[in-house]
């Protein structure tokens, strides 16, 4: 998970929000598929 972490810290604050539900998304979609 370190990955993710590395990858928001780069992004603006009103970015990071947006980026955590698309990958909670991708994440939820792999784990029902």
């Amino acid at each position: 998970m370190g990955w993710i972490a590395a990858i928001t810290g780069t992004l603006p604050l009103s970015s990071r929000g947006l980026a955590l539900k698309v990958l909670s998304a991708q994440i939820a979609s792999n784990v029902t598929s």
